[in-house]
Formats: C-alpha cells, structure tokens, sequence
C-alpha cells in the first residue's frame, strides 16, 4: 500500500494527487488533487507514486501564487524562493472565503486539528506532524518544519495547542 503523504498520479490521469488517508481492508487510497482539491477514494493498483514529484509540486505552488497575486488576492510582492511562495500558498489556503483549495500540507495540518479535537479517529497529531516533515523534505526545505507546523496548528487550534512529539502515534487509520 503507497503510503500516507505520498505524492501519487492515477493509471486515469498524470495530475498530481496527494495521498491523505489508506484503508488497506478495501485496498483503497484516499486521495486529494492538487489542481482543484477534489477528494476522491481508489483501488491502490490505480494508483502510482512518483519518484521525484517536488519540481511538480513546487509549479503547482507558484502558479497558484501568481495567478492570485494577478487577481489581486495575494502580494504582489516579488518572492525570492520556494519558502515565500510555500508560505503565501498556505496563506491563501487558510483565509476564510477563499476561492482557493487547500492544498495537501494544509490538509494534512487542519485535519490534525479536528481529529483532535473531535476524538473520532485513532491517528495523533504526532504522525501528521512527521508525515508534513516528509513532506517539506521533499520540496527541499531546511528544517522550517517545526516552526510551520507548529504556526499552522496553532492559528487553527488557538489555545488549545499541543505540541506534538516525534516519533509517537500509529501510521494507520
């Protein structure tokens, strides 16, 4: 089964997708489309995971930042690297009434918060917080993973932050 955190395409389509969730009774995975946000659930044998999906995702990230910096709901500001890009991405991500999805590492952090606090499911905050750590390795970011976490659980959670621990929780739904 292709892991959680994974970036993937489907044997259907080459768009990037994002794997949030596995249910390997079904052999399904849950995943999430990158261009539009759409959610949607397959057999894993449609599904492949990428070798090196970074420079696929660090475009995505950019046109969506350009795109809203054109229409005027972002900074109009020249960014110097990936980091300023990935920031206002999930800036973007978070403002309320935003006609933009929010993309798989947001996903990732604001699903954290609500399993959380609603207690519905198995998975801990720990296991979202080393999958995103996976994930900004993969885009080549130098250790602001703490920091980005950290900042995104609590803008969502607010006084009821927990700081996670490394290396504690299960890898299963």
């Amino acid at each position: 089964m292709i892991a959680i955190g994974s970036f993937v395409h489907t044997t259907r389509s080459l768009e990037l997708c994002y794997v949030l969730r596995t249910n390997r009774d079904k052999g399904e995975l849950q995943l999430r489309r990158l261009r539009d946000g759409e959610r949607f659930y397959l057999p894993s044998e449609h599904v492949v995971a990428e070798e090196n999906p970074s420079d696929r995702f660090r475009e995505h990230v950019r046109e969506v930042v350009k795109e809203a910096a054109s229409s005027g709901s972002a900074s109009p500001k020249k960014y110097n690297n990936f980091s300023e890009y990935l920031i206002e991405y999930l800036r973007l991500a978070s403002v309320n009434g935003t006609t933009y999805k929010v993309d798989a590492a947001t996903n990732f952090l604001l699903l954290a918060v609500l399993e959380q606090d609603s207690g519905n499911y198995k998975r801990s905050v720990e296991v979202f917080y080393l999958d995103v750590c996976w994930f900004c390795s993969q885009l080549g970011i130098d250790a602001p993973t703490r920091s980005l976490v950290k900042a995104r659980l609590a803008s969502n959670a607010g006084d009821c932050y927990v700081e996670p621990e490394i290396g504690v929780g299960e890898d299963e739904v």
